[in-house]
């Protein structure tokens, strides 16, 4: 985008003048490419227009191809994006990359801003990406389904992906939108346990923003921290997609940047190996101490892109490394890196989420980090993270390798807790009707919460996962101010027997979670309570919910979005005190979906 339309939005956004006005000044700077870049670009554009001319007007040049009939010549008018149209997109990319890396370690926005000629050079592209389809939750009734049971989930791609197609100028698919993640994203306060205890439970009451009949619950699940010095040695095999498909600077050449800073944070003792895979797999590095940091960044900056993808072969040499300098109580784990677009071997979603299952019984836990546009196959990475006791994020620049591989690395690199699964039940006395707001490819069966053989969630060193609830009120019942209209009743669980009816409680949460090595899960519980205010934290951590969710139901043009509008959600931000970068950031993407969605 121009500066000016920049400008413009910060204008309109002002969350914070000092942010606004460093952000202003680094815009204004005057930017150079990298030396070797700056010759590359004019090379590049040559070429793309060189080849353009040959290809649409052959007649003119002396080696041009010979004339043919009409209907070739119609096809040749309209090529395929070339391989030089493609090489110029990327050098553009990269010297794009370059400028936000230098913005974001200045203090800038969180994410790379591109150009209009960059989004020009991508526009180039065809776009392949591939996400799976989601069917959004509706209201139930308390009478017929009063437990609502989802697996934790940490992933974050979904903000990213989205956050890269907004700031290119683009609207997101309706399917890559998935609002529990957009919540995940973002930290809260004063949600983490106290006292070593393994996980605690926060919960809050607000009139709902955009449905003025309903009430809006925020639960909030905080795990342990552990300590740096506390982490246990690590076994980790990197297994890295150098297929032809990884090539280009927000791919390959992000993966060989990111590991520059992901080295910092490998220890003596630690054992690293390195996995490659394209046409076929081959093992980069075996068993090497993690305090030989050169030795392992020469395996990544050896490496090149080429072939077809043969995901499946490599993923059974990562876990044979993983399972041979296996570490009893250490933290074993296979980390992938692509953009998932595998189609030789086993391809299918079904068959690579078999194999994962299968893979995971070794006690080696999976960590997916995407990379690339155009060609992601984000469904296949979800289903693997999901499948091998692991999470799912996309990197979408420098900025967000460091905050994923170096300062939430304890996060999404060590797991606490494992199949983490989350029940909450509605007292019919108080709530006549409730919706979960995503989580809808986490869903279970009511009776799988108990069941210690069905899969849940990860949860890494100090994750939180969030979720958000839409409760109708039962008839005459008022919930922060909203009173139910809808009469209730039944009879059954805790709060719909006869005995408990009485029971001063809006809902019981209940959740149940097992010890990286455990296979029995223990419970934990917390009853949310009636009240008409929350204050302090929980406040601010409500109103930041409340607007991912609005945001995320925005682009999805959900049906229930009811008065939702960028505006509403934009102010609710702007109230926050002293917002983080990452908020402010996120008034910014708002006002940017706003100005596309208007276009």
């Amino acid at each position: 985008m121009k500066d000016n339309k920049y400008r413009a939005a910060m204008d309109e956004i002002r969350p914070d003048t000092d942010f606004e006005q460093k952000t202003l000044a680094r815009l204004s700077k005057k930017r150079k490419a990298p030396g070797y870049l700056r010759f590359a670009i004019p090379a590049a554009a040559v070429l793309a227009c060189v080849l353009i001319v040959a290809i649409a007007l052959p007649g003119f040049l002396p080696f041009g191809a010979k004339k043919t009939d009409a209907p070739q010549l119609i096809a040749l008018s309209t090529p395929a994006p070339s391989a030089a149209a493609k090489a110029t997109a990327m050098v553009y990319s990269y010297v794009e990359m370059e400028m936000a890396t230098e913005e974001a370690l200045d203090g800038g926005l969180m994410a790379p801003m591109l150009s209009e000629s960059a989004m020009g050079m991508y526009d180039a592209i065809p776009n392949t990406e591939e996400y799976s389809n989601i069917r959004e939750s509706g209201f139930r009734s308390t009478l017929t389904s009063p437990l609502s049971t989802f697996a934790a989930d940490v992933d974050t791609a979904s903000y990213t992906t989205l956050r890269r197609r907004l700031l290119a100028g683009e609207w997101p698919e309706e399917n890559a939108i998935r609002v529990e993640e957009m919540l995940n994203y973002f930290s809260y306060a004063d949600i983490a346990p106290e006292d070593g205890q393994p996980v605690k439970l926060s919960s809050a009451l607000s009139a709902c923003p955009w449905n003025p009949n309903a009430a809006l619950l925020f639960v909030g699940v905080g795990a342990k921290q552990i300590e740096t010095e506390s982490i246990p040695r690590s076994n980790i095999v990197f297994l890295i997609d150098t297929s032809g498909s990884m090539d280009g600077p927000d791919r390959l050449d992000l993966i060989k940047r990111a590991f520059a800073l992901l080295t910092q944070n490998l220890r003596e003792g630690d054992v690293i190996s390195i996995v490659t895979y394209a046409g076929s797999d081959k093992v980069e590095l075996e068993g090497v101490d993690g305090a030989e940091r050169s030795t392992i960044m020469n395996a990544i900056e050896n490496l090149s892109a080429w072939g077809s993808t043969n995901g499946s072969a490599g993923i059974n040499t990562a876990y044979a490394l993983a399972e041979k300098y296996f570490i009893q109580g250490g933290n074993n784990r296979v980390i992938l890196m692509t953009d998932g677009d595998l189609n030789v071997g086993t391809t299918s979603e079904a068959a690579l989420t078999d194999l994962i299952e299968e893979k995971k019984q070794s006690g080696v836990f999976l960590s997916v980090f995407g990379f690339g546009r155009w060609n992601l196959k984000d469904n296949k990475l979800e289903a693997l993270a999901d499948h091998g006791n692991g999470s799912y994020c996309y990197i979408d620049s420098l900025t967000e390798a460091r905050k994923s591989l170096v300062e939430q690395m304890g996060a999404n690199f060590y797991t606490v807790l494992k199949d983490v699964k989350l029940q909450v039940e509605f007292n019919p006395a108080y709530v006549s009707s409730y919706r979960l707001i995503g989580y809808e490819n986490r869903a279970l069966a009511a009776e799988d919460f108990s069941n210690d053989s069905v899969d849940g969630g990860e949860m890494g060193s100090g994750h939180s996962v969030v979720a958000l609830y839409e409760l109708i009120p039962a008839q005459g019942v008022s919930l922060c101010g909203v009173t139910g209209t809808e009469a209730q009743a039944g009879e059954g669980l805790r709060y719909q027997s006869n005995t408990n009816g009485d029971l001063n409680e809006v809902a019981l949460i209940k959740l149940r979670a097992k010890q990286p090595d455990g296979d029995e899960s223990s419970l934990f519980t917390q009853t949310v309570l009636p009240q008409e205010t929350v204050e302090g934290a929980m406040k601010r951590n409500l109103s930041l919910a409340s607007a991912i969710a609005e945001f995320g139901m925005l682009l999805r043009d959900s049906e229930f979005k009811g008065s939702a509008s960028w505006d509403m959600a934009i102010e609710t931000l702007r109230q926050l005190p002293i917002p983080s970068d990452e908020e402010t950031e996120l008034m910014y993407l708002i006002t940017r979906a706003k100005q596309i969605s208007a276009q």
